[in-house]
């Protein structure tokens, strides 16, 4: 049945939105966000009457932001939402299913402190493959030398856990330490090349030894005691259950793409390397981390002033 215009709800435009972006190839995950934040909207439209598309305007979404606002709902998380809010209209106008205007202008910025990314000292990282490595918490060989990899990879390549979790044994050469992260898994869509450090490679070897005596299921290199592909649920637990043993609380598996990225600049990387280590489009991205360093310095700083010694005796 074709929906006529001017009958359309605002549930078959989320509809038709979402069905166009999965078309475009966007990544599921993206996709899913889209569908969480957009149903939401939806709902809470759904209860102010908003059902046709034809009433939906401007101060609706800007009501709807000030709700989420005054509910406790963090201002970042406001922030995207708005973002994919506006692209979904820019999308229906496109389309000649709203009236031409910018939204934009209309409905008010939300205003984001610009926090520094949360990273783990070297001390930290240092505990937490430590921590890996306790064979006290393991029954299964095969998971305890799976958890070791995986906390090294993400802290010495600083892969997204999306990306992580997409590779297949054949895009991990265990000879060399070269590991192809496919197109598709990239939030850039974008493959890239990276090799791992020497203590890596070592565990993923051991890791990919024990993997192939395992009756898997599927081509995933990272897969759980059963043999089918580990998923981001069963990798957050990994990573907060081994932070924990090391003292570390509310860790999860993005603070260590951080923490690598911090660590590939003090050990020396330069910025355009650490750039394609880490898959970012745009090099200002990563310029974000320099910020990091700033306590360094500041550490630095303090420790070596002549003034201060100059003076010391005073």
């Amino acid at each position: 049945m074709v929906i006529e215009r001017q009958d359309m709800r605002v549930s078959d435009a989320i509809d038709l939105f979402l069905r166009d972006r999965y078309l475009s190839n966007c990544r599921p995950a993206t996709v899913r966000t889209y569908r969480f934040v957009l149903g939401g909207f939806g709902q809470w439209l759904s209860r102010r009457k908003y059902i046709a598309l034809r009433k939906l305007r401007a101060e609706a979404l800007s009501d709807y932001l000030a709700d989420r606002l005054l509910g406790g709902t963090a201002a970042r998380t406001v922030h995207t939402e708005r973002v994919i809010i506006l692209g979904f209209v820019s999308f229906l106008q496109g389309r000649r299913l709203l009236p031409a205007g910018d939204w934009r202008h209309a409905v008010r910025r939300i205003h984001v402190d610009a926090s520094k990314p949360r990273c783990l000292s070297p001390e930290d990282m240092r505990r937490l493959c430590q921590a890996a490595s306790c064979a006290l918490h393991y029954q299964d060989s095969m998971l305890r030398a799976r958890d070791i990899a995986l906390i090294r990879l993400f802290i010495d390549r600083g892969l997204r856990v999306t990306e992580t979790l997409a590779l297949k044994v054949q895009d991990i050469d265990l000879e060399t330490g070269r590991i192809r992260v496919r197109a598709e898994s990239a939030k850039s869509r974008r493959e890239r090349i990276v090799w791992v450090g020497h203590r890596t490679l070592e565990a993923l070897r051991a890791y990919g030894s024990f993997r192939a005596k395992r009756q898997a299921r599927t081509e995933a290199f990272f897969i759980t005691h059963h043999g089918r592909a580990l998923y981001y649920s069963g990798a957050y637990r990994i990573i907060s259950r081994i932070g924990r043993l090391a003292g570390i609380d509310d860790l999860h598996p993005h603070v260590l793409r951080h923490s690598c990225a911090t660590m590939l600049l003090r050990c020396g990387m330069p910025l355009e390397y650490v750039r394609e280590v880490l898959g970012h489009a745009n090099l200002r991205t990563t310029e974000l981390y320099l910020h990091l360093l700033d306590d360094d310095l500041r550490g630095q700083c303090e420790q070596h002033s002549p003034v201060d010694r100059l003076l010391a005796g005073d």
